[in-house]
């Protein structure tokens, strides 16, 4: 076991990052199992699927050896990343300087990688489109200093509430993508209701709490269709939340039902 270093669980990795095997938890009396089937301490492994909702496996790369784990034995490993995927693409410059969070040429190669994941495997991917409500007003009223100050404020509340494999990209303007891998539709549902409420504890200068507000669009796949009417729909579905009075969150489907009535 290495003190000082953060252990992670294989759940918490992200699909293609590569870790080393920290510790086998033997509470289960599973560890034989573990090194049996090759893991133990030191060893580098890739995570190449994770699926806690349907095939309730995950899939390791062990140097070429691929390795399929139940998900009861997910728990009993811990790792420490190598090098995560979300800081290599910081690394390359493909992040928002204002805001921290991964920049829109980050989201198309991120989300096409998930996407073909997903696809590939038959699991959940969902996304979050975010947009502020009234910032032209905010900044035309306080100015882009104030402006800037916002998205700031918001792109770290989103990042601080989500998991560490969910990903946050400023998308554009006053505009936020998230991906959410591995959650159906209402999954990201319920998690965009609590940002949406969350955002309400911003507190901003000379305005306090609940000055704030934001309108969101869910949507993902299944059901399955190709990732640029993926984006439409999400974007259709966050117009819609503006459409009924903003501060909420509408899902494509929700809009277009509500739409037929």
């Amino acid at each position: 076991m290495v003190s000082g270093k953060k252990m992670l669980s294989l759940k918490d990795l992200y699909i293609g990052e590569a870790a080393e095997v920290v510790f086998l938890d033997s509470r289960e009396n599973q560890d034989k199992r573990l090194r049996d089937m090759g893991l133990r301490e030191g060893v580098i492994i890739e995570l190449v699927s994770y699926d806690s909702l349907i095939n309730k496996k995950a899939v390791l790369k062990i140097n070429e050896t691929i390795l399929a784990l139940g998900i009861e034995l997910i728990e009993n490993i811990r790792v420490r990343p190598i090098k995560p995927w979300y800081n290599f693409y910081r690394e390359k410059a493909f992040h928002d300087t204002l805001t921290g969070c991964l920049n829109r040429n980050a989201a198309f190669l991120i989300l096409a990688a998930e996407y073909e994941k997903a696809m590939s495997n038959k699991i959940p991917l969902s996304v979050i489109l975010i947009d502020i409500d009234d910032f032209k007003k905010i900044n035309d009223t306080h100015g882009h200093t104030f402006g800037d100050y916002v998205l700031q404020q918001l792109g770290g509340l989103l990042r601080k509430n989500l998991r560490r494999t969910d990903m946050v990209f400023r998308w554009g303007g006053e505009e936020f993508l998230i991906v959410m891998r591995g959650l159906t539709v209402g999954e990201s549902y319920i998690v965009a209701e609590r940002l949406k409420n969350s955002v309400y504890f911003i507190e901003l200068p000379d305005c306090g709490k609940g000055f704030l507000k934001i309108s969101a669009g869910v949507d993902g796949v299944p059901p399955y269709v190709n990732l640029d009417e993926l984006l439409e729909r999400v974007d259709k579905a966050l117009y819609a939340a503006k459409s009924r009075g903003k501060n909420q969150v509408c899902t494509f489907f929700w809009r277009k039902y509500s739409e037929a009535m």
